[in-house]
């Protein structure tokens, strides 16, 4: 009875008025940020298993990034493609996503993300 009672209570717990994040998301109109971690988190999350999947996310937040020329974002959106690329053993697009992710790692003079895609480019050689 009380497993039933906890499973009724989730249930209505994941309703769609109850779940704000994804509301939320869907009132903000104007991207932000929290927009494109969400959408990289998402195609980081389903990398391994829907191909795509991921790739609709890893769209959506290059899109985001785009729009607010959010640097570090399009560094980090470069880094997913450099890590999906080295994955799939196709090196020379992994080094020419590479090359992105540190150009755009050193416009945002991000020191974190610079030694990423140093890292990206010397694991690649």
């Amino acid at each position: 009875m009380i497993c039933a009672l906890c499973i009724a209570v989730s249930v209505i717990a994941q309703n769609k008025k109850s779940d704000s994040f994804p509301g939320a998301l869907r009132s903000n109109k104007q991207p932000d940020t929290t927009l494109f971690r969400y959408y990289l988190k998402k195609a980081i999350a389903l990398n391994d298993t829907q191909n795509d999947s991921d790739s609709y996310y890893i769209t959506l937040a290059k899109n985001v990034a785009t729009k607010l020329q959010y640097k570090e974002g399009l560094a980090d959106y470069y880094h997913f493609l450099t890590v999906r690329f080295n994955q799939q053993e196709n090196y020379d697009s992994a080094m020419l996503m590479a090359r992105q992710e540190f150009a755009w790692a050193t416009d945002s003079n991000d020191e974190s993300r610079i030694i990423y895609a140093y890292n990206d480019i010397g694991n690649l050689y």
